[in-house]
């Protein structure tokens, strides 16, 4: 079950892969996220308090990289490219599906480590909510499978297919649980948030490329825990 999500959300070892098993048992993303981001958080809480700040910042996202991979930030690239090439939805596909990364792609990954670069200076090694973010991401991730309509190839259309869809709202349940425990109304915040912000972009996937793909739950997950984090910056 969780060594499978492990295996292919992560670079941490944990044996075999069967591709199937990690789309049905997707429904537990949640508690993949409550484990990168306590081994994260406990980095970034020491690096935050015995090292300069700004270094720890970067320290702190090199961990995160390191566990997670680049596969979503290069999903977000590719969606990125794909959405502001001009043309039919053809040729959106296509550019999504290119090897070669284009100046859009590059842009939005720019924005997206600038923004976390500052979200993470800012929270300043605060445990909790690192860990919010990253059960944000994956809950954003989650409902991007639950709500969209995959594309007719590709990794993404194994996940959508095999989601153990009733099983969702009791992971969004245990999100909306473990943030509220954590930080409150803010950590709640931050869930429906992320939860939003993933419509959001499933809905323009949806406009532009007639469904959703992997490189769109990658972005998915890279956008939504930039959206929680920024939310997690807020006094209330």
């Amino acid at each position: 079950m969780i060594l499978e999500l492990i295996s292919f959300f992560t670079r941490l070892p944990s044996g075999k892969i069967s591709l199937k098993k990690a789309a049905r048992y997707s429904y537990l993303l949640p508690v993949v996220g409550v484990l990168i981001g306590a081994i994260v958080g406990i980095f970034s809480f020491f690096a935050f308090k015995f090292i300069d700040r700004f270094l720890a910042t970067i320290l702190t996202l090199v961990c995160l990289y390191f566990i997670t991979g680049l596969n979503h930030l290069d999903g977000l690239a590719d969606f990125a490219d794909g959405i502001y090439t001009c043309g039919n939805r053809k040729r959106k596909v296509k550019a999504m599906k290119d090897t070669q990364t284009g100046i859009a792609g590059i842009t939005f990954v720019l924005f997206a480590i600038l923004f976390l670069i500052f979200t993470v200076f800012t929270v300043n090694g605060d445990f909790y909510k690192i860990i919010v973010a990253e059960v944000c991401a994956k809950t954003a991730m989650l409902s991007a499978m639950l709500f969209s309509k995959p594309m007719k190839t590709g990794l993404g259309k194994v996940f959508i297919e095999n989601l153990n869809k009733a099983a969702v709202p009791f992971s969004i349940l245990f999100s909306l649980g473990i943030s509220f425990v954590l930080l409150h109304y803010l950590g709640l915040l931050a869930v429906l948030a992320s939860i939003f912000s993933s419509l959001i972009i499933i809905r323009i996937a949806h406009k532009n490329f007639g469904g959703v793909n992997g490189d769109v739950i990658g972005a998915v997950n890279e956008l939504s825990r930039v959206v929680s984090l920024l939310i997690l910056l807020v006094k209330i």
